[in-house]
This record gives C-alpha cells, sequence and structure tokens, in this order.
C-alpha cells in the first residue's frame, strides 16, 4: 500500500498473499524483511505471517522480522500484534518475540544495525528525494491533486505523494504537491569535483548537509527537517549507512538506474 516499503535481505524470500491497498499480506518465507510503514491509513492493516506466526502491524513505524531456526519478530519504532497457535502478545517500541515456543516480549538494543538496516535507511532517504522532487514538479505544473505512486523519470523510480505530509521513522519527509511549499529548503551550487564546496555545507539553521554527487555547476535543492535532519537529497552519513554505501546504494546518482527500485551490489531488493 502507498507509504509502505518492504525490503528483504541477501538469500531470502516473500511470498505475497494478498496485495490489498487496505489490508496488505506478506509472508517471510526465508531470511530477513524490515518493513517501513508510514502514513497507515485508520481501518488499514498489514499481516505478515512467520513460520507459523502472525504479526498484525497497528500504526507506522519500522519493523523487522526474520525466519528460519530462530525467526524473530521485532518492532524498532511503532506497535505490533503477535499471534501464535493460541497466544497473542503486543510489541511496543525497543521489545521482540521469538516466533518458537511461548511468545515471550524481551528488549534489544534498537542502536544495533546491520547492512539491511543501513540500506534500508538510505533507500528511505532516496524515496524522500524522489518524492520531494515528484511533489515540486507538479505543484509547478499546478496539478496539486496528484496523489499515489508516480514515476520519477529524473531519478527513474517511484515516488510516493501522500495526503499531506509525513515522516519516515528514519526522519526523511514526504510531502503531497500541496504541502511540499512548506518545506525548509537550502541550494548549494555544485563546484569543483561535482561535490559540495568544502564538504559539508552549513544552512542557517545549522542542519548539516552532506556532499552529494551531481553534474558540476548545478544546483541541487535539498529539503530539511530541522528536528530531524535531512529530508530530500544528501549523501549517507552515520555509521550505519557506511555499509550501505559501500553496496552501492549510497553516494551515486547512478544508484537509481538498472530497474530504480533496487541498489545494485548489495544483493537486497
Amino acid at each position: 500500500m502507498p507509504g509502505t516499503f518492504l525490503r528483504i535481505g541477501d538469500y531470502s524470500q516473500i511470498h505475497m498473499i494478498a496485495p490489498s491497498l487496505t489490508n496488505s499480506q506478506v509472508e517471510l518465507v526465508q531470511g530477513e524483511a524490515i518493513l517501513e510503514v508510514i502514513g497507515l491509513m485508520h481501518g488499514s492493516s498489514i499481516e505478515v505471517r512467520d513460520q507459523g506466526a502472525l504479526i498484525w502491524l497497528e500504526k507506522d513505524g519500522l519493523y523487522r522480522m526474520t525466519a528460519g531456526t530462530a525467526p524473530t519478530a521485532a518492532v524498532i519504532a511503532g506497535s505490533a500484534q503477535v499471534t501464535l497457535l493460541d497466544r497473542t502478545i503486543k510489541l511496543g517500541k525497543g521489545r521482540q518475540t521469538m516466533l518458537a515456543g511461548i511468545l515471550q516480549s524481551e528488549k534489544f538494543d534498537r542502536a544495533l544495525d546491520d547492512e539491511l538496516f543501513a540500506w534500508s535507511s538510505v533507500r528511505s532517504q532516496y524515496e524522500a528525494a524522489a518524492s520531494y522532487d515528484a511533489a515540486t514538479r507538479m505543484a509547478q505544473a499546478g496539478q496539486y491533486g496528484a496523489l499515489g505512486w508516480y514515476f520519477n523519470d529524473v531519478l527513474d523510480c517511484w515516488a510516493w505523494l501522500p495526503f499531506g505530509r509525513f515522516f519516515s521513522p528514519f526522519g526523511w519527509g514526504f510531502y503531497s504537491p500541496v504541502t511540499v511549499g512548506g518545506a525548509t529548503v537550502v541550494k548549494c551550487t555544485v563546484v569543483r569535483g561535482g561535490h559540495w564546496p568544502k564538504g559539508p555545507h552549513k544552512p542557517i539553521d545549522g542542519t548539516v548537509v552532506h556532499e552529494h554527487w551531481v553534474g558540476l555547476g548545478t544546483t541541487r535543492t535539498v529539503a530539511i527537517n530541522p528536528t530531524k535532519g535531512m529530508v530530500a537529497v544528501g549523501r549517507a552519513h552515520t555509521g550505519r549507512q557506511a555499509s550501505a554505501a559501500r553496496s552501492g546504494s549510497a553516494g551515486s546518482a547512478h544508484s537509481f538506474s538498472g530497474g530504480g527500485m533496487h541498489a545494485g551490489g548489495g544483493g537486497h531488493r
């Protein structure tokens, strides 16, 4: 459904049971998956089946599931309800459960991450960039009623235009043509080597905009969320995003190419 992004890791397999816009159902057959949920509408639901367990995602957030010999369901942000056999438990932020034996809510360290998490964070950033660009162009064309999924031919991927505006669990913003005008932006002319001048550029509000590889002499617009960080275009700059950059999913404009919705080299989809 719009605003929901399902990303899976290496050697993973999913089975789409019901691709409904209001009641999406998917099964994780093997491997690992992260679900980023933004703008979940009232009355809608997302169900994930994993090793016989049913995981119901109750609201916006970031969720992780693994299958295999030690299957788990974890809530990085948000809230989920997990049912296995005759037992049901509720998981809040920072809680997880094994999907074997008796369900039990346990705390886990949300600061720990790996390549799938890092790659998902970068992809969320790119999706926001595509949506911001599409919303801006449609607003300039007077197409204020454009909502849902639109193909962004500039970035070669699909862009989600929500009703209103939303921020992902990673902090990136998604805007409609009506609300995109309210996004705080800075503009910086790209100079030598196609990088932002002198490395990170600091706007008036103090938010750091890191380098992004674009054409020499062009101007790039970057939307800023003063409380959460960058909203649109920028290079990965946290430790957990570094591994994603090595896989080819960050730091270069051409990582949008080759089908748009996948990053080359990393094996993730």
